[in-house]
């Protein structure tokens, strides 16, 4: 994202009083505890290493979007 990054953007989301509820996942290269403590600290909803391999990134795709668009409820 120009001149901001996903952190600044996380924190811009849950902030807001009517974006609050927004489920945000983190996909990222990113293993540092550091990086996966901020996030969560940050409000962030989930926390996913990106798989480097196209195969394994598309099941992790099918797996988020079964997880969040047929399991979770949300409220309206």
């Amino acid at each position: 994202m120009p001149k901001k990054d996903g952190r600044e953007a996380l924190d811009e989301i849950k902030t807001h009083p009517k974006r609050k509820s927004i489920p945000i996942i983190i996909l990222t290269t990113s293993q540092a505890d550091a990086d996966i403590n901020q996030a969560y600290q940050l409000e962030a909803n989930s926390f996913i290493q990106k798989p480097f391999k196209y195969a394994d990134f598309k099941s992790t795709m099918e797996a988020l979007q079964k997880y969040w668009l047929s399991i979770v409820k949300l409220p309206t």
